[in-house]
């Protein structure tokens, strides 16, 4: 490991680089985990969000809908039943 000519404190140095770049990996790695989970929960709530707005959405425009066609059917039973 120690190269011909080098003295023991440039093998310190050596030796301690791998060291100091695995903790800041692993710093790193940590930092990436903490903060991508908030953002990874946020946009599950955020779609979630999304999709009940869009059944909600769809469920009042069919319930709309169909109160409608049941006012037109009233409608027609009444002029066929004031046209007899």
């Amino acid at each position: 490991m120690i190269a011909f000519g080098q003295t023991r404190r440039q093998m310190i140095v050596v030796t301690a680089v791998p060291v100091a770049d695995i903790s800041v990996m692993v710093g790193i790695a940590v930092v990436t985990v903490t903060v991508s989970m908030p953002v990874a929960v946020t946009m599950i709530v955020i779609g979630a969000v999304i999709v009940v707005t869009i059944v909600l959405a769809v469920a009042v425009a069919i319930a709309l809908g169909r109160g409608d066609g049941a006012s037109e059917r009233q409608r027609q039973q009444s002029t066929c039943a004031s046209a007899e």
